[in-house]
């Protein structure tokens, strides 16, 4: 059986996940040990308790820290992009960008959770399954408390968005949603479940996919009841694992 998605960005984003989770899956004891848990919030608090599956990390402690402003990296991403044959500019370009915002995102604490996922037959090809309902959540934690700043996951963001938008086909809007402000994209090239919205909830860069999905993480960011980390099943994962301080391999129900 084949899965088949119109969205390069959902399939970029998903398999962000998987980067990101065999690349520190070898630092998950060295980790529990070395780092105490960030004061205040952590990722997974801003993650709705209905999810599928859920994975949360912070930095290798070797790690340097995020540098501010632009870097040299940046700035060989950015030429590898003008580079790409006009032919397979799309894609590939995409799939950069997502590199780019998955090594940024290990930098930092973070915390990738899949609230819902559904697939449907094709009416042609009853063996190939396309997707027809996505909804994801990033969340990273910023430095800085108060004073944190999104600036170098925005700048990531903005420039895929000016590489891949038809100024035809595609909305760029921004919301307010209880204190905070977001901006959503839908383009009619995706369908209907592909929004994509991003903003910042105090001192976290949060970055959805689905419809009305960057709304509910606000939600949650306002009341922590509805939060992942106060669900009766994760405490369960954190006991059994020894340690509230790590939750990483964390899965769904």
């Amino acid at each position: 059986m084949r899965f088949l998605t119109r969205s390069r960005a959902a399939v970029a984003l998903a398999s962000m996940l998987l980067a990101c989770a065999a690349s520190n899956r070898a630092h998950a004891r060295e980790l529990v040990d070395a780092r105490e848990p960030a004061h205040g919030r952590e990722p997974l608090d801003l993650v709705p308790a209905e999810c599928l599956a859920a994975y949360a990390a912070r930095p290798p402690p070797d790690l340097p820290a995020p540098g501010q402003g632009g870097s040299p990296w940046e700035a060989l991403v950015d030429l590898g992009v003008q580079l790409v044959r006009p032919a397979e500019a799309g894609s590939a370009q995409i799939w950069i960008r997502a590199g780019e915002l998955a090594a940024l995102t290990l930098r930092y604490p973070h915390a990738l959770a899949l609230l819902d996922v559904s697939a449907a037959p094709l009416p042609d090809d009853p063996n190939t399954m396309r997707v027809d309902r996505l909804r994801a959540v990033l969340a990273v934690k910023l430095p800085g408390g108060e004073t944190a700043h999104a600036e170098p996951f925005l700048r990531i963001i903005q420039k895929s968005v000016n590489e891949q938008t038809d100024a035809g086909r595609a909305t760029l809007e921004s919301h307010r949603t209880a204190t905070w402000k977001y901006q959503e994209l839908r383009d009619q090239r995706l369908p209907a479940w592909c929004a994509i919205a991003w903003g910042q909830i105090d001192d976290f860069f949060v970055l959805t996919i689905g419809p009305d999905v960057w709304p509910q993480v606000a939600a949650v960011a306002s009341d922590g009841s509805a939060s992942l980390t106060v669900a009766a099943w994760v405490a369960e994962a954190r006991r059994t694992k020894g340690s509230a301080k790590s939750d990483r391999g964390l899965r769904g129900r």
